[in-house]
């Protein structure tokens, strides 16, 4: 059987969309692709500490994780890129300028660094993901490289920020809420198929959300969740059922994959 590169998205994809929990059924697919030779790895937007546990859960030690920033092969890093500092530092100096509320991330864990008290108030409700720290009168150009940034900002007035004009808008995941990180999976991928010598053409790739259209429209075959969003269906190879359905057993066991 022919090696295949399997590369699997998280949430929604090696996750259920209804509880958070992966299914019995992808964990077996997963370590029967193992056992036939198959190179499996995770390809997430999360940093690698949202991202390990999920990994271990299901038994794969490669990551493509951050967005594409970072790579792990058995659990040991072997490439990281942090935001470009320059731009951070735009974003950052035009949110103080003009009085928006922010956070920024500056290592791969739940740390958040804030300047006042004003950033969960201004959240109204909205998730901040992390342990939120305080240091009143902070320098942010002291920090010599930044992982997230998190504006509080309604949906809508991005453009407000002049930044915007010049560089893509950042994610949005809540209403109340955008935030700046790395959106690069395909690059990842390619990396990491550089990186163990492996051929394009035997790239699998497995996904449901936006932040995945990219990595379809670079893999040599992409497969689309049944509950994946109409712009990933549209541009799949194959669409699946949904995750919590058997969805990634189903589309290994039809190819011959497992």
């Amino acid at each position: 059987m022919q090696k295949k590169y399997f590369f699997f998205d998280i949430d929604g994809t090696l996750t259920s969309v209804k509880n958070g929990l992966v299914p019995n059924s992808t964990k077996k697919a997963v370590q029967l692709a193992k056992q036939q030779g198959h190179f499996v790895a995770i390809a997430t937007g999360r940093p690698y500490y949202f991202t390990k546990a999920v990994a271990e859960e299901v038994g794969i030690e490669h990551l493509v994780c951050n967005g594409g920033n970072d790579l792990y092969v058995n659990h040991k890093c072997i490439r990281h890129t942090s935001l470009d500092r320059a731009f951070s530092l735009a974003v950052i100096d035009e949110c103080l300028k003009k009085d928006i509320s922010f956070c920024v991330s500056v290592e791969d864990s739940l740390k958040r660094i804030t300047h006042n008290n004003r950033f969960t108030k201004d959240l109204y409700g909205d998730p901040c993901i992390g342990d939120l720290e305080i240091i009143e009168n902070i320098d942010y150009h002291q920090f010599p490289q930044f992982e997230r940034i998190i504006i509080a900002m309604p949906a809508g007035r991005e453009k407000t920020l002049d930044v915007f004009h010049k560089y893509p808008l950042p994610m949005r995941y809540h209403p109340n809420s955008c935030i700046i990180e790395p959106d690069h999976k395909d690059e990842g991928i390619r990396d990491m198929i550089k990186q163990l010598k492996g051929k394009h053409e035997d790239v699998v790739v497995f996904g449901d959300g936006r932040n995945d259209i990219k990595m379809f429209q670079v893999a040599a075959f992409s497969i689309a969740m049944g509950n994946a969003i109409d712009e990933v269906k549209d541009v799949a190879d194959y669409v699946t059922k949904d995750s919590d359905q058997d969805g990634i057993y189903e589309a290994m066991k039809h190819f011959g994959w497992i």
